[in-house]
């Protein structure tokens, strides 16, 4: 099925590879050589007192969360509702976030060759160990992989598991509360009404290895549904709202009653109103077979595709993440930080893959690991595009979203800082939670090293969607998992 259905979102005239390489070429080039405009004003605003957390304890540990409105639409300024992508721009960023979605439905065999499908029953270490690995390695049939070959859709927010198992690996990390925070069998969280390539079923038919259009492993059969072409031609409606308010109660025929609706979810549109939208959701049939349901947004928890990439309305959709939990990998149906960029950017139809490395990849990069603290917090205040820049560093992802007192402020979802004591033991000042913070987190502290500061390893910074005509990059392969190890 060719997506020339979606007309609104991009003309066939963008399509030429040649024409697009050599647009995005011209806007690196543009914004390496300090195109974008200079530092913004600091925002006035209500000063912040600060709230209790961890256990009653003020988060009063890290200077950044009792001094800085842990609020993304306090830092927006007088173009506050000004797009950041032009309305062209945002049809071809549209149309291959749609693509990338589809993506699945659009294959006949698996996009995973043998090794990298089965990757965690050969990469043996502390997070696979080798004897969990041999004890599930009949029940995973491996030698006749793929076995099934059939497309599907997710019924539930489920996960992506790294082998076929619920047993979680957790490696002893936990939140001020007690919840374990890394279970390094966690491939990644998967949102209901997802299209996926289902290539393999365990011997016992109670888990399926998927490929997502952002990642793959395994998945409990329970959670999907296989579906067929005249499903698929049902589903594409040509119009897509996505989800803009996280863990609204979804209701409709055969619906599961805890089902909600998550931020990075997209639900195909049956009729739109002044009030609201009906959607399609997949729900389960006969024989293994998905059919659907039509389920009622209001105009505040879903919006039509693609929404409009202003610092307003991404920083609406920030706030909806503030203080969420950390979960690695989407442990415990939490989010680490790459898919809280991921997530965040969907409604926008800004598509990017599931890391951080490769999310870092998706735009016009300015690397910046060469210059001084100082050189770089510069670079950033110039060039980047508040709501619309990620910074980078291995293993972790954030969204600059301006500054403070000439210092860059990021949006991101974070395990915590890295801490030393004298006897040369290492340690975490534990976060936990998507926060606003300074590029200098626990500067403060002590046991806290310069070089481990953030500015200090920062690698690079992003411009994921630059505001003329131009293209993303092709989306990649699914990736692994979410992030190497998710602190800082």
């Amino acid at each position: 099925m060719s997506f020339n259905m979606h007309t609104g979102w991009v003309s066939a005239g963008f399509r030429s590879s040649g024409r697009a390489r050599f647009a995005w070429l011209v806007l690196v080039l543009l914004l390496a050589a300090g195109c974008a405009k200079g530092p913004r004003p600091e925002p006035g605003g209500p000063a912040f007192t600060g709230k209790a957390a961890r256990g009653g304890i003020p988060d009063a540990s890290i200077e950044d969360l009792r001094v800085l409105p842990q609020d993304a639409s306090y830092y927006l300024d007088a173009k506050a509702s000004s797009a950041l992508v032009s309305p062209e721009a945002a049809r071809v960023y549209g149309q291959a976030c749609l693509e990338a979605q589809f993506g699945p439905w659009r294959r006949e065999a698996p996009g995973n060759p043998k090794a990298k499908a089965l990757w965690a029953f050969r990469k043996v270490s502390k997070r696979h160990p080798s004897g969990l690995a041999a004890q599930l390695a009949p029940l995973a049939d491996l030698k006749h992989y793929p076995n099934t070959r059939r497309k599907g859709v997710t019924l539930v927010n489920t996960s992506l598991r790294a082998l076929p198992t619920a047993a979680p690996r957790y490696n002893g990390q936990a939140t001020s509360s007690g919840e374990q925070a890394f279970d390094y069998l966690q491939n990644s969280s998967v949102w209901a009404n997802t299209p996926v390539f289902i290539s393999h079923t365990s011997k016992d038919g109670a888990w399926v290895l998927v490929e997502a259009p952002f990642s793959h492993g395994w998945m409990p059969a329970a959670d999907v549904a296989f579906v067929d072409e005249a499903f698929m031609r049902s589903f594409e409606t040509g119009s897509y709202a996505a989800v803009v308010k996280d863990k609204i109660p979804v209701s409709g025929d055969a619906c599961p009653a805890d089902l909600t609706a998550r931020i990075g979810t997209i639900y195909p549109v049956v009729q739109a109103a002044k009030d609201g939208l009906t959607a399609y959701a997949a729900v389960r049939g006969e024989n293994g077979q998905a059919r659907l349901t039509t389920v009622r947004f209001t105009r505040d928890q879903a919006a039509a595709m693609p929404f409009a990439a202003t610092p307003a309305n991404i920083a609406s959709v920030a706030n909806q993440f503030m203080g969420e939990t950390y979960g690695w990998g989407g442990t415990n149906g939490h989010r680490d930080c790459s898919a809280t960029m991921r997530d965040l950017f969907l409604p926008f139809g800004i598509w990017l893959p599931r890391n951080s490395a490769a999310q870092a990849k998706r735009g016009a990069y300015i690397p910046l690991s060469f210059m001084t603290a100082q050189e770089k917090e510069k670079t950033i205040l110039a060039q980047g595009v508040p709501y619309l820049t990620l910074i980078w560093i291995k293993g972790h992802i954030m969204l600059y979203i301006g500054q403070k007192n000439g210092h860059p402020l990021v949006f991101h979802n974070v395990w915590g800082v890295r801490t030393f004591e004298p006897d040369g033991s290492s340690g975490r000042e534990v976060i936990g939670k998507t926060v606003i913070t300074t590029l200098s987190p626990g500067r403060e502290l002590q046991n806290v090293r310069a070089d481990k500061l953030l500015i200090n390893r920062v690698e690079g910074m992003t411009l994921i969607a630059p505001s003329e005509i131009g293209t993303c990059p092709p989306p990649g392969e699914p990736g692994d998992s979410g992030d190497v190890e998710g602190n800082i």
